[in-house]
């Protein structure tokens, strides 16, 4: 699992286009969807949380569709089957890394702003 992490790792730092493309879509989505509201803006922090999530999900797709597409058209399927690790340990391999160089970012990104205590709405249940 740890040398198919690292290779998977090199290659998205090294060729940040892949990256670049699932961060535009993110970024992208963001941008259309308040234009697609008209006039019901005053909704949109009600709805940012979820935006933000929905956003990460579908780039999240878009990118997963191309983990093992790279290594199929470069031959390293086959050179996968010669390694001592098990075919679990390259599919968890592969995705961490996807993992790390993707989601991660645009997760830390996404995560709401926690509100603070003096905003928050305490409900108390009533005693009797």
């Amino acid at each position: 699992m740890l040398p198919v992490l690292a290779i998977d790792l090199k290659y998205y730092f090294k060729n940040s286009h892949e990256l670049i493309y699932i961060y535009g879509f993110y970024f992208l989505i963001l941008l259309i969807f308040p234009m697609g509201m008209r006039g019901e803006l005053h909704v949109l922090p009600e709805l940012a949380p979820s935006l933000l999530m929905v956003a990460l999900i579908a780039s999240i797709g878009i990118g997963a569709l191309g983990i093992f597409q790279r290594d199929a058209e470069q031959g390293l399927l086959e050179q996968y089957q010669q390694m001592p690790v098990g075919l679990g340990g390259i599919i968890l391999g592969k995705w961490l890394a996807f993992a790390i160089a993707t989601v991660l970012p645009i997760a830390t990104l996404a995560r709401p702003p926690s509100p603070s205590p003096a905003n928050w709405r305490w409900t108390m249940i009533p005693r009797r």
